[in-house]
């Protein structure tokens, strides 16, 4: 738990401190751990899905529409991103409660703790998508 606050005091920093994010910075500091946490949860559930269950994506997945690839865009969001999201709002934005983390853990107060964050989380599914591909010649 001490490791996802300091991720969010460096995302609250990150965010306050740009000139392009200045007037949504509180969209914005909930939404880069949030897209580092989805890549993180992918990653569990396709070594999941390629080395022990065949078909854990298929329960898992709804039919918003008829077109494929939609739909895992639709699961993405509906089942991840949106909870993720509402969870890490109320967990730091609720009621100020940031003020109090700041404060807490003043030493995680810039850039490099996100954005390490972000490029493992990131960088660690690419890696393992590419491990997956067979190259034949």
């Amino acid at each position: 738990m001490k490791l996802y606050y300091k991720v969010m005091v460096s995302s609250i920093y990150t965010s306050k401190k740009s000139a392009v994010l200045n007037d949504i910075w509180k969209f914005a500091c909930v939404f880069y751990p949030t897209i580092a946490m989805t890549a993180n949860i992918l990653l569990v559930l396709l070594i999941i899905d390629n080395n022990f269950n065949d078909e854990i994506f298929y329960k898992l997945s709804i039919k918003y529409v008829e077109t494929p690839r939609f739909n895992f865009l639709y699961n993405l969001f509906l089942h991840l991103i949106i909870p993720l999201f509402i969870i890490n709002y109320y967990s730091v934005l609720y009621k100020n409660k940031y003020k109090k983390l700041i404060e807490r853990y003043h030493s995680s107060y810039n850039k490099n703790i996100i954005t390490v964050y972000l490029l493992v989380s990131i960088l660690g599914l690419m890696a393992y998508l590419l491990s997956l591909v067979e190259i034949r010649w």
